[in-house]
């Protein structure tokens, strides 16, 4: 019993604890964090347990701890703002959905556009190909003989998107306002790679369309 807590095996039985551990967790980058250090110690052991280095062994320790580390760095990219820019972490509060992995993936391929002149989004009764963020300005709306204005952190286009109808509203976007803009086909090839992006956007629209009707009846 002595020479097993003293010699060499000790490694062995110090990683098994470690991946029982990591197995018991279900937090991802904890569990990840607790099967590297389990690596670590048999790449020890593999280097103690004999007159030679078990190389082979030792190789493959490795190959498996090196990309749990990847792993690792990509899960912690995923849950921080690093590389964002101040506009990017501002309009990711109203994507609370999202984590900010989820969040550039979306951002990668939608385009952040400046209104240089008056901007029509979207026609009252015709299908809209795009959905819009608006991030700053004011954005008029006219549904039948109704005309408001939409403010900006919401989203134009979205129930046209949620329900595969035409637009309720024609939507004009003032000089000077800024806007995110996604086309529907980029959106859906991105909810079919990560369907959990999709699950996560659908609810968001269906908060912000819930907030619109709330204003709208309050005001009425």
């Amino acid at each position: 019993m002595f020479e097993t807590l003293t010699g060499p095996a000790i490694f062995v039985h110090l990683a098994a604890i470690m991946y029982v551990i990591a197995m018991l967790i279900r937090e991802q980058l904890i569990l990840r964090l607790f099967i590297l250090a389990g690596t670590g110690l048999y790449i020890v052991y593999y280097f103690t347990i004999g007159d030679v280095p078990l190389w082979e062994a030792i190789f493959w320790s490795v190959m498996i701890g090196l990309t749990n580390i990847y792993s690792i760095i990509v899960m912690s990219l995923e849950r921080t703002t690093f590389n964002m820019t101040d506009e990017e972490k501002v309009i990711l509060g109203k994507f609370s959905s999202l984590n900010p992995g989820q969040f550039r993936k979306l951002m990668k391929v939608g385009q952040a556009q400046d209104a240089n002149a008056e901007t029509l989004m979207t026609i009252e009764g015709k299908h809209s190909d795009y959905l819009y963020f608006l991030v700053s300005g004011t954005c008029r709306a006219k549904r039948g003989d109704v005309t408001f204005d939409i403010n900006e952190s919401c989203f134009i286009g979205e129930i046209s998107m949620l329900l595969n109808i035409p637009a309720t509203a024609t939507t004009l976007l003032e000089t000077g306002g800024r806007y995110i803009v996604w086309s529907k086909e980029d959106i859906e090839k991105l909810q079919r790679k990560n369907p959990n992006i999709g699950i996560a956007l659908s609810s968001i629209m269906k908060l912000d369309l819930a907030e619109k009707v709330s204003k709208s009846v309050r005001v009425a």
